[in-house]
C-alpha cells in the first residue's frame, strides 16, 4: 500500500436510500471519492452482492471501533477477495493522511472510505451513518439482506455467514451440477479456466437452467475483464504505466488459458519493451523509492522532497503525480489548523 498509487475518484452521488434493518435489503452504497486502500473493482453494494460484507463507522478516537477495525483486519486477511468485502467508514476530522498512517502501522488494508456522507459528497453510505455518533456495524449476508446491525458481537454473525460461502464473487452459490467445475474455478479466481468451460458447455445443448448458469458466469467473467480493461485503458491515456502493468499481469494471471489472458500478456509486453514507457515506469519507481526515504522523517521533509524531485521530472508523469502529492499532503495540513 502506498499513498502515491491511491485512486481518487470525484464524481457526485446522492445520499443513499433506505434504511439499515435485520432481515431486511441491505441499502446501496458507494465509495468513489476519498479512499484509504481502494479495491480495484467492489465499490457498490451491487459490486459485491453474493457476498458478506461487513460495513462500520470508526474514527481514531473511538477506541472500541478502533478494536473492531483491527479485528477486522485478521478476518480481511483470510478471507478478503475470498467471498468478503470490508468498508470501514471513516468519520470526522482525521485527515486522510492520518488514516492511510495508521493503517499501514495496523495492517489494515482494506477499503476505508472517508467522510461517510457528510463531508464526502462522493463517498455515499447514507443509509449507514448517522448524527447521533454512536457507531454501529453492519453485517450483509450473502442472500443480500442485512443480518446483523449493532455495535455488540458482530462477529458470530459474520462467521455464520462466511461459513455459507461456496463460489465466492459468483454472485450465486448454488447452480447445476454440470457447471459445478465452472463456478469452483471462478470462486478461487481462476476466471479463465471458469470462462472456457462455461462456453464450453454454452455451446452444447443443456437444458434451461444449466444454460442459465453458464450464461451468468460467462457475463461474470466478462464484466470482470471489460471492467478491467475499462481502467486500464484510462491509465494509459494517463501515462499511469505503473499501474497499467499489475493491472495487465494480474489479467494474464486471472485469465490464464483463455484469449483474454492472452491479449493481456502482449499488451504488458509491448509496454515493457517500450523505450518512452521504459523511462516512464522508472520515474515511478524512483518516486517509490523517494517516498520510502522521506515518509518516515515526516510529512514536510516529504513535502519539500516530492517538490524538489518534481523539478526534475517535467517530462515524466510521475512528476505531476509528485506535485499533486505534495499539494494533497500540504492541504490536508492547513485543514487541521
Amino acid at each position: 500500500m502506498r499513498w502515491m498509487l491511491l485512486v481518487f475518484f470525484f464524481v457526485a452521488a446522492p445520499l443513499a436510500a433506505g434504511t439499515v434493518e435485520v432481515g431486511k435489503p441491505a441499502p446501496k452504497f458507494k465509495a468513489t471519492g476519498r479512499i484509504v486502500n481502494p479495491y480495484e473493482f467492489a465499490r457498490t453494494l451491487d459490486d459485491c452482492r453474493g457476498d458478506v460484507i461487513v460495513v462500520f463507522e470508526w474514527n481514531l478516537g473511538d477506541l472500541d471501533m478502533r478494536k473492531v477495525a483491527k479485528q477486522l483486519a485478521s478476518t480481511w486477511n483470510t478471507w478478503g477477495g475470498k467471498g468478503l468485502w470490508v468498508f470501514g467508514i471513516h468519520r470526522l476530522r482525521d485527515t486522510q493522511r492520518q488514516v492511510y498512517h495508521y493503517c499501514k502501522a495496523e495492517g489494515i488494508s482494506y477499503c476505508v472510505p472517508m467522510g461517510g456522507f457528510y463531508d464526502d459528497e462522493t463517498n455515499d453510505f447514507g443509509a449507514y451513518v448517522h448524527e447521533d455518533k454512536i457507531y454501529r456495524t453492519t453485517v450483509i449476508g450473502v442472500d443480500g439482506n442485512v443480518a446483523y446491525y449493532g455495535r455488540g458481537d458482530y462477529d458470530t454473525v459474520l462467521q455464520r455467514e462466511l461459513k455459507k460461502l461456496v463460489y465466492p464473487g459468483l454472485g450465486r452459490h448454488q447452480v447445476s451440477e454440470k457447471l459445478a467445475k465452472a463456478a469452483r474455478s471462478f470462486g478461487v479466481r481462476d476466471y479463465g479456466a471458469a470462462l472456457a468451460e462455461a462456453e464450453k458447455l454454452a455451446a452444447g445443448e443443456l437444458t434451461d437452467a444449466e444454460r442459465e448458469d453458464a450464461q451468468w458466469i460467462i457475463e461474470r467473467c466478462k464484466s470482470l475483464a471489460d471492467r478491467r480493461n475499462e481502467r486500464i485503458k484510462g491509465w494509459t491515456e494517463d501515462k499511469r504505466f505503473d499501474l497499467v502493468l499489475p493491472a495487465l499481469d494480474a489479467m494474464e494471471k486471472e485469465f490464464r488459458g483463455h484469449e483474454l489472458g492472452k491479449q493481456a500478456k502482449a499488451a504488458a509486453d509491448a509496454i515493457r519493451k517500450d523505450r518512452a514507457n521504459k523511462e516512464e515506469l522508472k520515474a515511478f519507481d524512483d518516486l517509490k523509492r523517494l517516498i520510502e526515504k522521506s515518509e518516515p522523517q515526516g510529512d514536510q521533509t516529504l513535502i519539500n522532497a516530492l517538490k524538489t524531485w518534481a523539478g526534475t521530472k517535467r517530462d515524466v508523469r510521475a512528476g505531476k503525480v509528485a506535485t499533486d502529492l505534495a499539494r494533497r499532503i500540504e492541504e490536508e495540513a492547513r485543514s487541521q489548523q
